[in-house]
């Protein structure tokens, strides 16, 4: 049996927090192990886009979305809206929402004085990232979604191997 291990990239072991994808399979965001640093959705066939964070853990983090199945983001409980984050100025705001039950409890129960609407037009909890220092950071590498990269290269041996019975 053989150990996975994450590449290193030029300046070193891989320096972003974490990212975090819909998986369709599952119908679950699971934290991305990307296998490069620069294209972290390197080998996917389809274009993922940026939907907001993830509260989970004292951290917020990005959350891609396979633009396929974006209809699943509010259409099912797949993951909770918390509120709104700004993180440049007063008029840009990104969603947050709970991939976990009790992920987002670190961000809940901090009082905030403003509010900002959704996509889907509800008034929600606006926090600015200024004010959440001892939170961790992850900003979007994406922020306007990502076009498919170039597939991996397989080994002859594992063309044969389906790869959607992985999942």
């Amino acid at each position: 049996m053989q150990l996975l291990t994450l590449p290193e990239s030029p300046s070193g072991p891989l320096n972003h927090g974490p990212i975090f994808a819909y998986v369709h399979a599952r119908r679950q965001v699971l934290r991305l192990l990307p296998l490069t640093d620069t294209e972290p959705f390197r080998g996917l066939s389809g274009r993922m886009l940026f939907v907001g964070y993830a509260a989970d853990g004292y951290k917020l983090s990005p959350i891609y979305w396979p633009e396929e199945h974006y209809s699943f983001l509010h259409s099912r409980n797949i993951v909770r809206h918390v509120g709104l984050l700004s993180t440049m100025n007063d008029s840009t705001y990104s969603s947050i929402y709970e991939i976990e039950h009790g992920g987002s409890t670190f961000l809940e129960v901090r009082n905030t004085k403003y509010c900002g609407v959704n996509s889907r037009g509800d008034l929600c909890p606006l926090w600015f990232l200024s004010e959440l220092q001892d939170i961790t950071f992850t900003p979007a590498t994406f922020p306007y979604g990502s076009t498919p990269i170039s597939p991996i290269a397989l080994h002859p041996w594992a063309e044969s191997l389906m790869l959607e019975d992985l999942c």
